[in-house]
């Protein structure tokens, strides 16, 4: 059993999501920037609700 057998469905989506980019950029740490960009490209921070942040402007900032 891990950790993440205990979190419901859509937040051990939103690890896995956040957790590809980070290992494609090269993090050893799963920081909340990832967490983000993987809420900023899905549901729910894509719609209805506009927050005025979009998955380029988490990806620009990752990179710095």
């Amino acid at each position: 059993m891990t950790m993440l057998t205990t979190f419901a469905l859509p937040a051990r989506q939103a690890v896995i999501r956040a957790g590809l980019p980070a290992r494609d950029g090269g993090a050893t740490q799963l920081g909340d920037g990832y967490f983000l960009l993987a809420l900023a490209e899905s549901q729910p921070l894509t719609s209805p609700v506009d927050l005025g942040v979009t998955a380029a402007m988490v990806r620009a900032q990752l990179r710095d």
